[in-house]
């Protein structure tokens, strides 16, 4: 526990402290600290009441003074007359304000409260505007006294708050006849709560709400780990709000060794039991420092996102933030179907590794991820938990990203795009390549879809926002889609990470070649690494030719030459191709002709 030590107790500059038994003689005391704290009294409405100033740091911002009840601190008064009196504002609060607060610190309002006529007024108290106390009525005659912590949301940022008591049954009269801010020395109490603490720790703070409302007071807040442990503990004391919260890290040399964060882990959170989507995600590090992270659980946004997930390899995204973010959770719908996931930066996690070898530990949204499905008849992947607005920017550097999709609807890969427009140069997806400036009768990609991910290459850094008015585009549908959706003739290509783009003509005996020609790259195991059928007349459209994966499949080798064939015929290509994992444009050019015997058409002479 703590103590507020009055000045009158050390006008002598000494005190002394004493724990007493009072029954036996066993006194005992673990640690006794002594600490300056922050503490701003005011007689509200007596001689020594201060307006705010700058340079003070704290004051009365309107009302006016009232002491014909008494003299004593809480018989006087100050208070909102509005149009009563044409020095006050017009409005029914009374407002004090307090700079200099510090946003690793918890502080609470100490208020007093004291009339004697009728009705009872009923009062609200208020910070930043923000309601931080239900309605409460002041009984006439009787001395009411409340003690508030305040939310560290309201002054984390700008270390400033305005404390405002507003009369809730009158248009006028909000009051009150003292006020004290007072800096917290001892944590908040968390019943309900069980977490061990250790020397490692981090803090966090923010707004909560359940299902759109404010969270209630005594509402259980938990951190967890990865591994299920709970690492911190809260117990929400004003109504939507909590913290500071600590985050406790693991310590391995305790005996027994003490649960808790590892350095770089994703905290997930649970509000009443429920697993909460916080904003933004928080990466524990043992910094000693302060985060803000809003929690929610529940309303009417909850959607799920089912992504079907072929057999092989398929680049997928998703627009769903989810409570957990951990490769477990999300992808815990289809464990067991894959063995391999890989995001950009070389990242990756593979089922059955212990944890601390896996470099890949979240799935979020925004960003793509190649993953190598193994079931037969391949998975879908639910994801369940808020949707993430479309229109939430993604961060891109220059080089080669993966790119996740948010909207909730197909659109043109121009529209979606046309944020980052004259800042990328290719985009890869599953279904085909999308090259701005290239002929479009070459484009194979022509639309993103919900569930896809795309790897674009920029060539300057940008910020790409997905289009916020998608009403007018109508869905595409994959059925009535020519260019842009994968042939099912060409549906045994195994895609892989690994890739070289080719694009170019393809001629018949001298003649573009017509719409269905099947063009394929075959390996010199006879395998099939890329397809096309051909949808104008005489052009092979941008395709990717995909690598062989480390443990087998039917692509390509670093420096083998690509074999081509166009309808089941082999054929040379111009310039002839060497495969490597550039993936880099190439032009070429086909030529085939048929084994059948030319049609020659001569005149018929009759005598």
């Amino acid at each position: 526990f703590s103590i507020r030590l009055d000045p009158a107790l050390y006008i002598d500059r000494s005190i002394v402290v004493a724990i007493e038994e009072v029954q036996g003689n066993d006194a005992i005391v673990a640690t006794v600290a002594l600490h300056d704290i922050d503490y701003r009294y005011t007689d509200v409405g007596g001689p020594h009441d201060v307006a705010y100033t700058p340079e003070r740091g704290y004051g009365y911002l309107d009302g006016v003074p009232h002491a014909l009840w008494g003299t004593l601190p809480y018989q006087t008064r100050r208070i909102d007359l509005g149009d009563a009196d044409p020095s006050d504002d017009p409005d029914n609060e009374v407002r004090y304000r307090f700079d200099g607060l510090r946003r690793n610190k918890q502080y609470k309002l100490l208020l007093t409260f004291y009339h004697r006529t009728t009705p009872d007024p009923v009062l609200q108290v208020r910070v930043d505007g923000i309601p931080i106390t239900d309605q409460f009525a002041v009984p006439t005659g009787q001395r009411v006294d409340r003690e508030i912590p305040i939310p560290p949301s309201t002054y984390a940022s700008d270390g400033q708050i305005v404390v405002g008591i507003a009369r809730t049954n009158a248009l006028v009269g909000g009051f009150v006849n003292e006020i004290a801010l007072e800096e917290e020395t001892l944590a908040r109490p968390t019943e309900g709560c069980t977490v061990r603490a250790t020397p490692y720790v981090s803090y966090v703070y923010g707004r909560v709400t359940v299902a759109g409302n404010p969270a209630p007071v005594g509402t259980v807040i938990e951190a967890l780990n990865p591994r299920g442990d709970v690492v911190g503990c809260f117990v929400v004391h004003t109504a939507g709000y909590y913290g500071f919260m600590p985050i406790y890290g693991e310590d391995a040399g305790a005996t027994p060794p003490i649960p808790g964060m590892r350095d770089g882990e994703r905290v997930r959170f649970r509000v009443a039991g429920q697993d909460a989507t916080s904003t933004p995600l928080f990466t524990w590090h043992n910094d000693q420092g302060v985060h803000p992270v809003d929690l929610q659980i529940g309303g009417n946004q909850q959607q799920t996102q089912n992504i079907s997930l072929p057999n092989g390899w398929t680049l997928f995204s998703i627009r769903i933030q989810p409570p957990s973010t951990a490769v477990t959770d999300v992808l815990n719908s289809i464990m067991g179907k894959f063995d391999l996931l890989l995001g950009d930066n070389g990242q990756a996690y593979a089922p059955g590794l212990p944890p601390e070898v896996q470099t890949l530990r979240d799935v979020l949204p925004g960003k793509a991820y190649w993953i190598r499905v193994t079931d037969a008849q391949g998975a879908t992947l639910t994801v369940n938990g808020q949707p993430v607005t479309a229109t939430t920017p993604i961060t891109l550097t220059r080089g080669w990203r993966w790119v996740g999709y948010l909207p909730d609807r197909t659109l043109p890969i121009t529209v979606g795009l046309q944020s980052i427009d004259g800042k990328y140069d290719k985009v890869i997806g599953d279904r085909g390549i999308f090259v701005p400036g290239l002929n479009p009768t070459y484009w194979t990609l022509t639309d993103m879809r919900p569930g896809e991910g795309y790897l674009i290459r920029m060539t300057q850094d940008g910020v790409l926002r997905y289009p916020s008015v998608l009403a007018r585009y109508r869905e595409s549908s994959p059925q009535t889609s020519a260019a842009g959706t994968v042939s099912a003739r060409c549906a045994h290509v195994k895609r892989t990470p690994y890739m070289t783009l080719v694009y170019g003509r393809v001629e018949i005996d001298g003649r573009p070649a017509p719409r269905g020609t099947l063009v394929e790259a075959v390996t010199s195991r006879g395998t099939v690494a890329a397809c096309f059928e051909v949808v104008h007349p005489g052009y092979l459209g941008a395709i990717p030719v995909y690598g062989q994966v480390e443990d087998g499949g039917n692509g390509f080798h670093r420096g083998d030459v690509i074999r081509w064939r166009v309808n089941g015929l082999e054929v040379n290509s111009e310039p002839v191709l060497t495969w490597d994992d550039d993936k880099e444009l190439h032009r070429l050019d086909l030529a085939v002709g048929t084994s059948h015997p030319r049609r020659i058409s001569l005149p018929f002479v009759s005598r």
